[in-house]
Parts: C-alpha cells; structure tokens; sequence
C-alpha cells in the first residue's frame, strides 16, 4: 500500500515538474501557488 501511494506522489510530480518545463518556469523550488492546477495531467494525477 505504501509503496502505490509513493509511485503516485512520484506521477504526480513528474506531471506537475512536466507542465513547469513546458511553460518555461526557471524558479529554483516549486512552490504550492508554481503547480498549474489548470493542467490537465496535474489535474488527472490530483484527482486519480
């Protein structure tokens, strides 16, 4: 249980790290107001 729970954290920022890149985002840390919440991946991942 534990580790499903890791590999969807890891999904989640890989979607979340992905739409960053996309738009070009240069800042050192991603913070809660950086994640794209319109994206539709981070939204599949945040609501799977």
């Amino acid at each position: 249980m534990k580790f499903q729970r890791t590999r969807g954290v890891l999904r989640l920022m890989a979607a979340v790290i992905h739409s960053l890149w996309e738009k070009g985002d240069r800042n050192p840390l991603i913070l809660p107001a950086n994640v794209s919440i319109d994206d539709a991946r981070v939204q599949s991942e945040l609501t799977r």
